[in-house]
């Protein structure tokens, strides 16, 4: 038997009906963030009628620290704060609790957080494991999504280990290196030529077949990257940092961040949030933009192909983010790009360009901030296996 659920035109496969119904008893509400209307979370809705993306309503169970060190090393040991009804049947490969390593550049100490250790390579895996794990909870056994690669590695990975068929519609520049990534799980690869946005719209196209599992548009994605502050602060003690850096294209790692350290600080668990600050290449930087009151314009091609998002969706929030953390936006340029990588090759961090914008990042912030004394972590999101130039 095989039965479509469907909203606002869009449907998904549903691989188990009675599954499904059964577990409908657990949904969440997802609110509209620009007209605010609640709607019952469902794998087929990936944005409001109006346009707007979705919120999840989740209140976060109490995290007692205290319980984690008999845990897996993983980001499920927080499952507390994960919007996942049934644990015992997550999709994972065992991934999170990457490394927080100390690391000297140019006389700024620095703590880098590898996050390119990952099963697929990059950070993506967070949020893929808990939006397949809902996903796969609801008896979706077709996805598609858009991604410049990473994503797509991401979701075709886990994709693999549901057992869900995913078909990623990729930019036609693409690094080669990915897109073998992506097909090496299975997954059935469509290369589109024109901009970010065009690839996007060929994923949406398909997604009345199968379920759009898009990582920018479905608010499971963030809560699976929110693991990462957790992490953090575990790994100092229960101390929240006083500046975290980091990437930013779509603004998953940036939203996910700010809301995990929300949520801690909402607990008790620390005391004040993190600074943030997010880092865009020159030639594609919406965000700084953004938060200058500039217009979007057509992007220019980058080595830093990750960040390469010309109009984020979510970048009113990604600036709140920054607003509500007293944070910064800094942007790149392209023949920075390159040499910064191969620092952080000499460093030992084998990392993809994109990463390496959180090294630019650094040294801006350094010429206006003091951080003597701070305590300052650059999150390293993609590997370098996946650097075909």
């Amino acid at each position: 038997m095989r039965i479509r659920i469907a909203h606002c035109g869009v449907s998904a496969k549903i691989r188990n009906p009675k599954s499904a119904i059964r577990n409908w008893n657990d949904m969440h509400l997802w609110t509209c963030g620009s007209c605010g209307k609640c709607y019952p979370e469902d794998p087929a809705l990936w944005k409001c009628p109006c346009g707007g993306p979705f919120h999840m309503n989740f209140e976060p169970a109490r995290l007692q620290p205290r319980r984690l060190p008999g845990r897996a090393a993983d980001q499920w040991r927080y499952r507390e704060v994960l919007p996942i009804h049934n644990w015992h049947e997550r999709v994972s490969l065992g991934e999170g609790l990457t490394p927080l390593v100390g690391v000297i550049h140019k006389k700024i100490p620095f703590l880098a957080k590898l996050d390119y250790l990952m099963p697929s390579g990059s950070f993506k895996d967070r949020g893929a494991s808990l939006l397949m794990s809902f996903l796969a909870s609801r008896g979706v056994r077709g996805v598609v999504e858009d991604s410049s690669g990473n994503a797509g590695a991401a979701i075709a990975c886990y994709s693999a280990r549901a057992r869900i068929s995913a078909t990623i519609f990729v930019p036609a520049q693409a690094s080669p290196a990915k897109v073998r990534a992506i097909t090496a799980f299975g997954a059935r690869v469509i290369k589109v030529k024109g901009s970010r946005e065009d690839v996007t719209a060929g994923a949406r196209s398909a997604s009345v077949r199968d379920c759009y599992a898009s990582h920018v548009w479905n608010p499971y994605f963030v809560h699976g990257t929110k693991t990462c502050a957790y992490e953090i602060v575990e790994q100092l003690g229960w101390n929240a940092p006083d500046w975290v850096l980091v990437p930013s294209g779509s603004g998953t790692m940036l939203l996910g961040l700010h809301l995990g350290f929300h949520e801690m600080r909402g607990q008790g668990l620390i005391e004040t949030l993190p600074r943030l600050v997010a880092s865009q290449a020159r030639n594609c930087n919406p965000l700084e933009r953004f938060v200058a009151g500039k217009k979007f314009r057509s992007s220019k091609p980058t080595l830093a192909e990750g960040a390469a998002v010309a109009r984020p969706p979510r970048v009113a929030e990604m600036a709140r983010a920054l607003s509500e953390s007293r944070g910064r936006v800094y942007s790149a340029p392209e023949e920075k790009l390159l040499p910064a990588t191969e620092t952080c090759w000499r460093y030992g961090l084998y990392v993809e360009p994109t990463s390496a914008l959180g090294l630019t990042a650094l040294e801006d912030l350094a010429q206006e901030e003091s951080l003597d004394g701070r305590k300052v972590v650059v999150i390293f999101t993609g590997s370098g296996l996946k650097f075909s130039g």
